[in-house]
C-alpha cells in the first residue's frame, strides 16, 4: 500500500493501472491510497515500493519524502544480488533459487562463510574464535566488492542467520534493498518457543557455560524435525550431508542478539515468514516485520502458510522466488528513484 498525490494519480492513472496499481480511497488533503495485487499472498506494500513502478520509472512528488520535482529513472547499472546462508550451512543452499535470479538478469554471489573453519567435519580450533560480527563484516566486504564490480550497491537476501546478517547490512547502508527470508531476530524481536529448543537440542546438551568454546553442528534428528519438516524425507540425508560445524560463539550471539536500529534503514525491505517453520518461528518473524514497518521506508511482509524453514528448496519454493523477483523489480526502481529524488 502506498500514498500518492491525487493530481499525479489523475494524470497517470492509465499507466499505473497497466502496472497493476489501483486506487483504494481518497484521503484528507490531496492524497489517495494505491495498491497492487499481482502477488497471490497478502502483502503490505510500503510507500516507496508502491509509488515507483517499472512501467513509468519516474519519481513522483511526495510530501512525505520531501520531493521537489519529478526526475527520470537512470538505467544502466548491472543488477547484483548477494545471497547469505544460514547457520550451519553453506552457499550451496541457494542452488535452487540462484538459477531463477540469474535467469532474471542478476549477477549473483552466494559465498560460504569461512569455509576453511566452518567445515563438514573435524573443525579447527580457530572456528570457536568467530563471532557473528565477523560474519557481518565479511558480508559487508562482499557487498562492497559487488558494488565496485557492477557500479551499484547489490540487493541482499539472507536466510535464517543470513537474514539477521542482511538486517545489519541494510542498517549499515551497504545494500540497495534487502529480503529477510525466515530470518533470525535482532534484539527486541526474539520469541521463546519450545519448537526452537527441540530443533536445536544439541545446544542444551552442550550447556550455556561451554557453548562459546564448542564447535556446534545441529544433529540429524533436530535438523530433520525442525528445518526439513516440509521436505520429502527421502531427501533429508542428502541435505544434511552438507551441514557444517559453526562457532559456539555465533550460536551464543544468535541467542542474545545485538540490536538493529530500524531508523537506520533507508532502503526497501521485505520480511518473509513461513507458518510451519520450527527454527525461526513465524511469530518471531512477524515481530521482525513489525520492527521494519516502522523504518523510514516501511518494510513489506509476506507469510507463506504451507512453507517451513527450508523455504530455499522445498515444495512451494518456485512461487516464493517468483514473488521475491516481482518485489525486487519494484524495489530496484524505488531505490534508483529515491537516490535521484532526495
Amino acid at each position: 500500500m502506498g500514498r500518492i498525490n491525487r493530481s499525479v494519480w489523475t494524470q497517470a492513472q492509465p499507466l499505473y493501472e497497466v502496472a497493476g496499481f489501483h486506487a483504494r480511497a481518497c484521503l484528507a488533503n490531496d492524497f489517495v491510497d494505491v495498491k497492487r495485487s499481482d502477488l497471490s499472498h497478502p502483502v503490505q506494500f510500503s510507500t516507496a515500493t508502491a509509488i515507483f513502478d517499472p512501467a513509468w520509472g519516474d519519481a513522483h512528488c511526495l510530501r512525505s519524502l520531501g520531493c521537489k520535482k519529478r526526475q527520470k529513472r537512470e538505467v544502466g547499472m548491472s543488477k547484483s544480488l548477494l545471497l547469505i546462508h544460514g547457520v550451519g550451512c553453506g552457499g550451496e543452499v541457494w542452488d535452487r533459487m540462484r538459477s531463477d535470479f540469474e535467469a532474471a538478469g542478476y549477477r549473483v554471489e552466494a559465498p560460504t562463510l569461512f569455509p576453511d573453519k566452518r567445515t563438514l567435519s573435524d573443525p579447527p580450533a580457530a572456528l570457536c574464535d568467530l563471532r557473528l560480527s565477523d560474519y557481518v563484516d565479511a558480508m559487508s566486504e562482499a557487498a562492497k566488492a559487488l558494488e565496485a564490480e557492477t557500479g551499484g550497491k547489490p540487493a541482499v537476501m539472507g536466510h535464517s542467520m543470513g537474514g539477521l546478517i542482511a538486517q545489519h547490512l541494510a542498517a549499515r547502508g551497504d545494500v540497495s534493498s534487502a529480503v529477510f527470508l525466515t530470518p533470525a531476530s535482532p534484539k527486541g524481536a526474539t520469541v521463546f518457543n519450545l519448537k526452537v529448543f527441540r530443533t536445536f537440542a544439541v545446544l542444551l546438551s552442550i550447556g550455556r557455560k561451554n557453548l562459546p568454546n564448542t564447535p556446534v553442528k545441529v544433529g540429524p534428528k533436530g535438523f530433520s524435525w525442525g528445518v526439513l519438516n516440509a521436505v520429502d524425507p527421502a531427501r533429508h540425508a542428502e541435505i544434511y550431508a552438507g551441514a557444517r560445524f559453526d562457532s559456539g560463539k555465533v550460536y551464543a550471539d544468535l541467542s542474545d542478539p545485538a540490536p538493529v536500529n530500524e531508523a537506520d534503514i533507508h532502503i526497501p525491505t521485505l520480511t518473509i515468514a513461513a507458518s510451519k517453520d520450527r527454527a525461526t518461528i513465524a511469530k518471531a518473524v512477524r515481530k521482525v516485520a513489525a520492527k521494519y514497518a516502522a523504518a523510514p521506508i516501511p518494510g513489506d511482509f509476506i507469510e507463506y502458510p504451507e512453507n517451513a524453514h527450508w523455504i530455499v528448496d522445498e515444495p512451494g519454493t518456485d512461487k516464493v522466488v517468483a514473488d521475491i523477483l516481482s518485489w525486487l523489480n519494484r524495489a530496484e526502481v524505488a531505490s534508483l528513484s529515491l537516490q535521484q529524488a532526495l
